[in-house]
């Protein structure tokens, strides 16, 4: 069983982060072309991607509390093995 070190987990969270960035932003780019309503079905649009908007911001929020969980954690953890050395 190999131990990670600090570096590499702090790699991988921020490697994770990144890719939740990316996806969010993939989103918010193929929504964004429903944004101006001129007809019923472009208003419709825009209220998809109000709806659509409200969960790429849940999702950020969610990514980075999991994020900032696994970073207290990480550090927690760093900071006790110091401690004991």
């Amino acid at each position: 069983m190999t131990m990670t070190t600090y570096h590499e987990t702090m790699t991988e969270a921020a490697r994770r982060g990144q890719e939740a960035f990316t996806d969010a932003w993939q989103i918010w780019v193929d929504s964004v072309q429903w944004f101006i309503p001129v007809s019923e079905a472009r208003l419709r649009g825009a209220i998809e991607l109000v709806d659509k908007m409200f969960d790429v911001y849940h999702y950020a929020l969610v990514t980075q509390r999991e994020y900032t969980k696994s970073w207290l954690t990480v550090t927690t953890s760093a900071a006790k093995a110091a401690s004991a050395a």
